[in-house]
């Protein structure tokens, strides 16, 4: 997410130049100015803060759908700060830490867009199982070394720019759709997966980098 600093406006500039008398504009000219207006641009582009969704696990979806003659593009992003906490009783690790769930749904048509926003915050409160598969041999049988996997249903707040109206939403928040893995070098716990969705015309990407206590 970005936002544009105050008092730099590089498109009026460059209108501005067009603008004065005997100007003449040239191919050259016009190369000049578009790499200005990059420039600009980038310097007046200033990251927000990512303190509040920095997180070791990070689920993004994005769909594209179209009905009636209208495009909906749909994006969920997840990001979690999860720790795991071995419980003697399963024999598996439980899930513990916070998430930021942010999704966004734009329909396009007739020459207009509006856009449905729901965002949720909150604990992930043992809400999720890790399993490490010790054995080596259960490791090739299985094809992994160890899986997880977490949701939960949380309370969202909703904008909806389409019906003009606020309120708020049960939605499940799957905060880590099922991975099945073998731990990196030196025992890392941290991979990526990028998996079709809604038919072909969608993306799931899942990161994620955790450390696991011993048992």
């Amino acid at each position: 997410m970005t936002e544009t600093a105050s008092g730099l406006t590089p498109v009026t500039a460059v209108l501005s130049v067009g603008m004065k008398p005997g100007f003449v504009w040239s191919e050259q000219t016009l190369r000049d100015l578009s790499a200005n207006l990059m420039r600009d641009a980038r310097l007046a582009v200033v990251p927000c803060s990512s303190a509040a969704v920095a997180g070791n696990v990070d689920v993004l979806d994005s769909c594209t759908s179209t009905s009636a003659g209208e495009a909906v593009l749909t994006v969920i992003h997840t990001v979690s700060q999860v720790t795991w906490v071995y419980d003697p009783a399963s024999a598996t690790y439980v899930a513990q830490g916070s998430y930021t769930y942010d999704y966004t749904s734009t329909t396009t048509g007739s020459g207009s867009s509006c856009t449905v926003k729901k965002t949720a915050v909150g604990n992930i409160a043992g809400n999720g199982k890790l399993i490490v598969i010790s054995n080596p041999a259960a490791q090739n049988a299985l094809g992994y070394g160890y899986t997880a996997s977490g949701d939960l249903d949380a309370l969202a707040a909703v904008s909806n720019g389409c019906a003009g109206t606020a309120d708020n939403e049960t939605v499940t928040v799957t905060w880590l759709p099922l991975i099945k893995a073998f731990t990196g070098t030196g025992g890392s716990y941290d991979g990526e997966t990028v998996t079709p969705i809604c038919g072909g015309s969608g993306t799931e990407t899942v990161t994620w980098s955790f450390s696991v206590p011993p048992q």
